[in-house]
């Protein structure tokens, strides 16, 4: 009978062993090789996607002024900030004789995200009325800041009219200004940050050792969206609206700083200060309709017309623009950008408009 090459030299058991061993390690391999394919098509996968989001960040199309590296830049627009940190020029604290100086609170809206600062309301009112009346030397000074409440803004006030001495006092509103925190906290969602946070966090920082921050942050919104849909936390919508239920902390604390800042303006012997509802765009890549309003901007109506009815009880002048919206800009974008909520130049150069009105109709009483 013939024999192998192996048959000659080695046991048939020792055979059986080698084969098994040859067997198992081509299993092995064959897993290996099947693990480390995924995993490079994974990991390609990642890398192709943080190319894409990165190639499509906004903060990349809409360059800034590469001189200030990124630093005190609005979507591109660069911007300085005076002595006592707010976005205006610097100005003479003690007041010069002749000048008519109007002292302007607010948010972000106010402050002018993504404007030229030109373009920001307050710029264009002050441009207006010194081109109006020539022979006086009007000031609009921007105090707004990004992130404030109307609590800040009480505080801002407190701590600034003596320098300032302002002839005028008006308050930008804008929906979330009577809320403390940012508008989509809820006590039920600190819960789950506090629970839950540190894992979603580990998750980011693991893409981000690995260069793939774009996709740690679309997986932190995401995690955090999922959970709200799931139910672990309400959506933001809700989370704004306890703070306009007349028995809540925050809406209590609203009241009570405009009250403050108009029981400041009568110190001073003002006239009554203005309360100017900020409408803004709900779409930000096609025009928010106001003849005809959907149910989330009656929402937004809902808020802005209490808001403006307690300053207006509390002896604020009041305004809004929802019927100048409606005529002039239906068929338009309100804001500033495709990225971001806030208010277009033309609609801020609206805002400026209707508050000229006011300054020149009290004048002329």
């Amino acid at each position: 009978m013939k024999q192998g090459f192996f048959s000659l030299y080695l046991p048939s058991t020792s055979i059986d062993v080698a084969v098994k061993h040859l067997s198992l390690t081509l299993v092995k391999f064959k897993f290996l090789f099947f693990i480390l394919f995924n995993l490079t098509t994974l990991s390609a996968g990642f890398y192709s996607a943080e190319i894409l989001l990165n190639r499509y960040k906004p903060w990349e199309i809409i360059k800034g002024n590469p001189n200030l590296n990124n630093k005190n830049t609005t979507w591109g627009v660069p911007f300085f900030n005076n002595r006592f940190g707010f976005r205006e020029r610097e100005f003479t604290v003690s007041k010069q004789r002749g000048v008519y100086r109007i002292m302007v609170l607010g948010d972000s809206f106010t402050f002018g995200v993504g404007l030229k600062t030109e373009d920001r309301y307050t710029d264009v009112l002050e441009k207006s009325l010194n081109q109006r009346f020539p022979r006086k030397k009007w000031e609009v000074l921007n105090f707004g800041l990004n992130g404030a409440s109307t609590v800040d803004e009480m505080k801002t006030l407190k701590a600034f009219h003596s320098q300032v001495q302002p002839d005028r006092i008006i308050v930008g509103f804008c929906r979330n200004d009577p809320k403390q925190e940012m508008e989509y906290l809820s006590p039920e969602r600190i819960r789950f940050e506090k629970r839950y946070g540190e894992y979603i966090e580990s998750v980011v920082r693991l893409f981000d050792q690995h260069q793939l921050s774009a996709l740690g942050s679309i997986s932190r919104t995401a995690f955090y969206k999922f959970s709200e849909i799931v139910g672990f936390f309400p959506h933001w919508t809700v989370a704004l609206g306890r703070s306009y239920e007349p028995t809540s902390a925050d809406w209590i604390k609203f009241c009570e700083a405009l009250t403050e800042i108009k029981r400041v303006s009568d110190g001073m012997k003002l006239p009554p200060p203005v309360f100017a509802v900020l409408n803004a765009g709900l779409r930000k890549d096609k025009p928010t309709d106001y003849r005809l309003p959907a149910a989330r901007l009656r929402l937004h109506l809902k808020w802005y017309h209490q808001a403006e009815e307690a300053a207006k009880k509390i002896g604020f002048e009041t305004l809004n623009y929802e019927k100048e919206i409606a005529d002039e800009m239906q068929n338009e974008i309100l804001t500033v950008n495709r990225y971001d909520w806030h208010s277009s130049a033309k609609l801020n150069h609206l805002y400026a408009r209707k508050i000229f009105g006011i300054i020149v109709s009290d004048r002329q009483k």
